[in-house]
């Protein structure tokens, strides 16, 4: 049974276990694996109106505050080598006209 899994000690304490919908429905269990976030990395939960708020708020703080772009794909390839510098500067000229374009050709002027 469904409880029987999530209380009985059948899942390695590494892992977690969420029943999704009822058990009259055909309930299922979803185990997922648990890891520790390293540091810099921070789980923000969305799951409500209130939630969703407090991680925006999050993410406006630490942008304005450090300078750093939350959420920028562009910025991850370009450091994890995937594109080069001229890459980068191509598609923040595209950009230009808005925050995120700037912030994308003054990432490609650093270093």
């Amino acid at each position: 049974a469904i409880s029987e899994i999530a209380a009985g000690g059948l899942v390695h304490k590494s892992f977690f276990v969420r029943v999704e919908g009822d058990a009259a429905d055909g309930a299922f269990v979803l185990v997922q694996r648990v890891q520790q976030l390293g540091r810099g990395i921070a789980w923000l939960d969305a799951g409500t109106h209130e939630n969703l708020l407090q991680a925006s708020n999050f993410v406006q703080a630490v942008e304005e505050r450090q300078g750093l772009m939350i959420g920028c794909p562009e910025e991850v390839a370009y450091r994890m080598g995937f594109i080069d510098r001229q890459q980068l500067h191509a598609l923040g000229k595209n950009l230009q006209h808005n925050s995120y374009g700037d912030y994308l050709l003054q990432l490609a002027l650093e270093e």
